[in-house]
């Protein structure tokens, strides 16, 4: 009896050696590189709703929560959304901020929301930013809805 209990903590000690360190010095995130991104209009059917929806990939995965949450996010317009993983394991993601009555909130110069129809072709600013304080900004043309887009298709994915 005594054996199996040497050999299982054994066993741990040597699983532990192996496991990285939490919080060693050498785990500094990833610089944030934003390999490409596209806007475009999304439709989903099933509930009759219209995003304009972000999605990008990264040059490395971004780092997560220890329960498995994304700790980053993505700007529209100045207006804030969650973001989530197009491919489980990949570096594509994807953030949308929601048309409601045929227009978007977005954030003016004065940081008052301001409410703005989206046009296909129109400019828009999206940045990406992490917890850490990491930021980058893109100006992106949104366009109408492509097959393969949600998927991530034009970037590779």
């Amino acid at each position: 009896m005594s054996r199996k209990i040497l050999s299982l903590a054994t066993a741990a000690v040597a699983a532990a050696s192996f496991a990285p360190a939490a919080g060693a010095a050498g785990d500094a995130p990833a610089k944030l590189k934003v390999e490409g991104a596209y806007l475009y209009v999304d439709h989903l059917a099933a509930s009759d709703q219209d995003f304009v929806r972000v999605v990008f990939q990264t040059a490395d995965p971004l780092d997560r929560r220890y329960d498995g949450a994304i700790r980053a996010g993505v700007k529209i317009e100045g207006v804030a959304s969650s973001i989530a993983s197009v491919k489980r394991g990949g570096t594509c993601y994807t953030g949308a901020t929601q048309i409601r009555g045929g227009r978007i909130a977005t954030i003016d110069a004065d940081g008052d929301v301001v409410r703005r129809k989206p046009k296909v072709g129109g400019k828009y600013a999206v940045q990406f930013s992490t917890r850490d304080g990491q930021k980058v900004t893109r100006t992106l043309t949104l366009r109408a809805e492509r097959k393969g887009d949600d998927s991530g298709k034009p970037l590779g994915c």
